[in-house]
């Protein structure tokens, strides 16, 4: 239970605006955060969370996004590039400025302490968008030298889709002749994780997802299974306490999992948009709110974000 504010007497939450300096108290090493993509107030709360984490534990940020984001996204993060995040695709203005408040705090980190993102998604993201983008990035730099007039010509053909572009710009490459080299490594693992996702692209709505899962749990172990710290952002359907989806966390086995923190997310939702209009979501199948009018009345009238455990089981409470 955590043990912070009070509500009758009895106390079961935490504004995550009071973390700073108690995160070693109430947040693990390895945390896992759940989430409903498109609610308004989520970047908010993940921004003030990440702020409070201990500095000199150097977390990393996992993130449902494709390697090609991640990489580019490091970019800005650690300085390297600036300029770099005009070129990014983000979901909307609030994602955006969530990495922009990351950069803000890593410009007063030293190097071997800011945070940076691993991705373990696959490429299939605003149709390969980002995938073309970080290939025009990152080939110039490996050791293929292939030139920006070849890359020109591909990239503003508008008669082809960006899956072609991509298409084109790996037929630039004797995949046989990678380097060990930082780039080449990158774009390495930017091809292979797009070829993935091709192998899946015709699989049918009801197959789509488990093809996926199975891409995201490898990508998981590959990339993630060795840090020692860090924060998952992801989709709630990929959390355990899901019996309809495969989610890959399902798959992990229990040695990799028993210092995971997972934390189910619940939404007091005012804010409407075209993806979401209901008032009130728990992903968790036991509500610990819904059938306790104190504390649904009292998250409901107020606006803000707070952790709370309840039977063992970890929430992140949003209300907008």
């Amino acid at each position: 239970m955590m043990y912070a504010n009070t509500l009758r007497g009895q106390q079961v939450f935490m504004n995550v605006d009071s973390l700073i300096g108690q995160s070693k108290i109430f947040l693990a090493d390895k945390i896992i955060l759940g989430e409903l993509h498109g609610v308004t107030g989520n970047y908010k709360a993940y921004e003030s969370i990440i702020y409070s984490l201990e500095i000199e534990k150097t977390y990393k940020l996992i993130i449902e996004r494709g390697l090609s984001f991640s990489y580019l996204i490091n970019e800005y993060l650690t300085g390297s590039d600036t300029t770099i995040i005009d070129k990014i695709n983000f979901e909307n203005e609030f994602e955006k400025m969530f990495y922009k408040s990351i950069y803000l705090k890593n410009k007063k980190l030293p190097s071997k302490n800011k945070i940076i993102t691993i991705g373990i998604d696959l490429e299939y993201q605003d149709k390969f968008n980002q995938t073309l983008v970080a290939l025009e990035y990152y080939l110039p730099k490996t050791n293929f030298k292939i030139s920006y007039n070849q890359m020109t010509i591909i990239s503003s053909d508008k008669e082809k889709s960006t899956k072609t572009k991509v298409l084109d710009f790996i037929a630039l490459i004797d995949t046989t002749k990678f380097e060990k080299s930082k780039f080449d490594s990158l774009v390495k693992n930017i091809i292979a994780n797009f070829q993935n996702t091709l192998k899946i692209s015709d699989a049918s709505y009801l197959t789509w997802g488990r093809h996926r899962e199975k891409y995201l749990l490898e990508n998981f172990l590959n990339r993630v299974t060795d840090v020692k710290y860090f924060l998952f952002i992801i989709g709630v359907a990929h959390l355990p306490d899901n019996y309809l989806y495969p989610a890959f966390t399902k798959q992990l086995h229990k040695n990799v999992t028993k210092e995971f923190q997972f934390i189910y997310p619940i939404y007091f939702n005012h804010v409407s948009n075209e993806y979401i209009d209901k008032k009130y979501y728990c992903e968790h199948r036991n509500d610990p709110i819904k059938f306790n009018k104190t504390l649904f009345n009292y998250f409901d009238k107020k606006k803000g974000s707070w952790l709370m455990t309840y039977k063992n089981v970890n929430y992140l409470i949003i209300s907008n």
